[in-house]
């Protein structure tokens, strides 16, 4: 659902986050008590506090300061998707999302002819952001939807552990 509201509106629903948190803290709590309850809790609150500086200018952390390179959606989607999938799962989740937006975007740069355009200006920004203290944003092009590739990542993470549950 996030995905489709994600595409359509460029918005993820708080009640949609609120919906997979409790989810994930109920399922997680019956199926390992205060275990589920402990790693669901971290696997929620551990990728917010990691994304949320890269997302708004009102946090400072790790020395970045309001880069915007995610939106509040993605910390949202990620905060539920590890309250979910608890920790350490969560983060095996998000690094595949992250190839897969990756892949996407090589392939969609590649097709357009402008791979080295936007190399040349993310090294130009890049070093521009350490000589300001890290006062300018990245200003992309295109902003590009990332709830279908947490589905996709979600639902990869899901098939292989059906098919290879000791894993």
């Amino acid at each position: 659902m996030s995905a489709v509201t994600d595409v359509r509106t460029a918005k993820i629903r708080n009640n949609l986050f609120i919906a997979g948190v409790i989810l994930g803290l109920v399922l997680n709590i019956a199926m390992d008590g205060w275990r589920g309850t402990y790693l669901s809790l971290l696997g929620l609150a551990l990728p917010i506090l990691v994304f949320l500086p890269f997302s708004s200018n009102r946090f400072k952390l790790f020395g970045f300061h309001g880069i915007k390179v995610v939106g509040m959606g993605d910390v949202k989607l990620f905060g539920f998707m590890g309250a979910l999938l608890c920790f350490p799962d969560v983060f095996k989740v998000i690094f595949l999302t992250y190839v897969l937006g990756g892949v996407y975007s090589l392939i969609l740069m590649l097709r357009k002819k402008i791979l080295i355009k936007r190399l040349a200006y993310f090294f130009s920004w890049l070093k521009g952001y350490f000589k300001t203290s890290g006062n300018n944003e990245y200003a992309s092009a295109v902003k590009m939807k990332f709830a279908p590739f947490v589905f996709f990542a979600v639902s990869a993470y899901c098939l292989y552990h059906w098919f290879f549950p000791s894993s």
